[in-house]
């Protein structure tokens, strides 16, 4: 209906502009700060980088309900396709979950053409939900393989650890699971991988069994490259 779709456009503006644009000012406050000659006091390093941490945490459950909402009630998430190689959006991401989580193995494994037509950023929040939830959630190596399979790429996200039940495998994707997504966001990590997937018409899988670990399977098709 009309008041459905003004009611829509209100929530995607007051989310998408009055509550990032303060948030955005935070972040940028927070980096200045620590650049800053006066952050040489640990103390003051200390609570700059914990603004920068919690602004962060919101800024990205922001993007998941602006997702959500685009979903579900609009015509889908938006996609910028540009010439991506997925091997360096991988590769950035592990770089930063290195730094963020020091005592943790991360493993990166990139063969052959891994390159496509992709919206890169939407492809790096892919990544950064499926790494960040196997850093979180269990313990051991995380492995992250990207291969070139002919006409499509894959990408696997691997972990160890107590493996998912069957029957939460059958809601894993859905909105609001917060048992199977990062302790600090809204549980919309998951549904978020799909619905970007889905808009690049690639498809995502998951296996769990105590032997092999749990396993993130996404496959994406390729388009010729400009």
């Amino acid at each position: 209906s009309q008041e459905a779709e003004r009611i829509k456009d209100l929530f995607l503006g007051a989310v998408g502009h009055d509550l990032r644009d303060p948030l955005n000012a935070i972040l940028l406050a927070s980096q200045l700060m620590l650049r800053d000659a006066d952050c040489g006091n640990a103390a003051h390093r200390t609570h700059t980088k914990t603004i920068g941490r919690a602004g962060r945490r919101m800024h990205r459950m922001i993007e998941d309900i602006l997702d959500l909402t685009r979903g579900q009630l609009a015509s889908g998430i938006p996609l910028s396709p540009q010439a991506t190689n997925l091997g360096d959006v991988c590769r950035g991401v592990v770089d930063e979950c290195r730094l963020a989580h020091p005592e943790r193995v991360l493993e990166l494994d990139v063969s052959g053409d891994v390159s496509g037509v992709w919206d890169p950023d939407k492809l790096g929040r892919v990544v950064s939900n499926l790494v960040g939830n196997a850093t979180e959630h269990q313990d051991g190596p995380v492995h992250v393989r990207v291969s070139d399979r002919g006409e499509r790429v894959v990408l696997e996200v691997q972990n160890g650890g107590t493996p998912i039940e069957p029957e939460a495998l059958t809601t894993l994707f859905e909105p609001f699971r917060r048992g199977d997504t990062r302790r600090d966001g809204l549980g919309l990590g998951l549904y978020i991988v799909r619905e970007i997937v889905r808009a690049h018409d690639g498809s995502v899988d998951v296996s769990s069994t105590a032997a092999d670990g749990t396993t993130f399977t996404i496959m994406l098709p390729k388009t010729a490259l400009p």
